[in-house]
């Protein structure tokens, strides 16, 4: 059984953090956002690839969409990786897990300088 994953627009919100100054400034909105290598259907791909549905999820039929913030950073590395909404321990860390492989984007730019940009995705784990 391969989860089911949703792939929606990201959404943004406004964090305390960006009010810090130079590379620590993390924006929540930026002119040029985040891309992932093959846009949207690279990261639906790469993600329904590499997510392994937890068994003890699927022996006691658990469901849910897990929403992950994480912080794509001027050089296009992500990190500070968060569950903002999480279903079940399990689900939550398998998709935090997903989340920690992904390779590089292609940064988010602000008056066209790379920049710090947040990032929220939502997983969803359904089973047939």
């Amino acid at each position: 059984n391969k989860p089911i994953l949703l792939l929606a627009v990201p959404f943004y919100y406004e964090e305390p953090s960006v009010k810090k100054k130079g590379k620590e400034n993390v924006f929540v909105v930026v002119d040029d956002m985040p891309t992932f290598k093959g846009g949207d259907a690279g990261l639906l791909k790469f993600i329904s690839d590499n997510l392994n549905y937890p068994e003890i999820a699927k022996i006691n039929n658990i469901k849910g969409k897990v929403i992950v913030k994480f912080r794509v950073r001027y050089d296009g590395i992500v990190d500070n990786i968060i569950v903002a909404k999480g279903a079940d321990p399990f689900l939550d860390e398998e998709a935090v897990r997903v989340i920690s492989l992904l390779p590089p984007f292609k940064p988010g730019k602000m008056k066209g300088k790379p920049v710090n940009v947040w990032y929220s995705l939502p997983i969803e784990f359904s089973l047939d």
